[in-house]
């Protein structure tokens, strides 16, 4: 090539697609490797059968909030309420264990809420287990499907209890 000629991309160069790196494993995956077991998480077959036919039980509701809160007070406990509920489950396309977590909160010290889609199986699920966490990864272990509802794209879950700090809810709205 002639000096100052820009070199000229191969078409195996410019088909290749630019992947993003890896980034660090999420430390949850190695902490639920070794906590997950069968008889204290809900397996997939278990949570499928109760979204179809779900095991309603009593919520104790901490009681509710009557005090004005500033907007810090408020994020503080929202923040202790904050959870990730999904799946921790064996690949059908690699074989190897994965996460696949999303937001809930503590309604009540041993029910969560979510979104109805979080609890429904990753399409590639070989097998797994529902799996709740909070934010220094310790893992509750799930007992329960209390109730789903699709079109509002929510659904409730029951716990082993361990410290969940819910957040206070209203009964009605004025």
């Amino acid at each position: 090539r002639p000096s100052g000629t820009p070199p000229v991309a191969s078409a195996r160069q410019l088909s290749a697609k630019p992947t993003a790196p890896a980034g660090p494993p999420d430390p949850l995956l190695e902490i639920a490797s070794k906590a997950v077991k069968p008889e204290r998480f809900l397996s997939h077959e278990a949570v499928k059968a109760q979204i179809k036919n779900p095991k309603p039980g009593l919520i104790a509701l901490s009681a509710e909030c009557t005090q004005a809160k500033s907007s810090r007070d408020v994020a503080r406990t929202a923040r202790a309420a904050h959870l990730r509920v999904g799946w921790f489950f064996r690949c059908t396309r690699c074989d190897k264990m994965h996460l696949s977590m999303a937001g809930a909160y503590a309604v009540a010290p041993d029910v969560v809420a979510t979104a109805n889609h979080v609890i429904e199986p990753p399409a590639t699920l070989k097998e797994g287990s529902l799996i709740v966490a909070n934010a220094d990864n310790e893992l509750f272990a799930t007992t329960a499907i209390l109730g789903t509802d699709a079109k509002a794209d929510a659904a409730l879950i029951r716990v082993i209890v361990g410290g969940l700090k819910p957040l206070p809810l209203r009964a009605a709205f004025s």
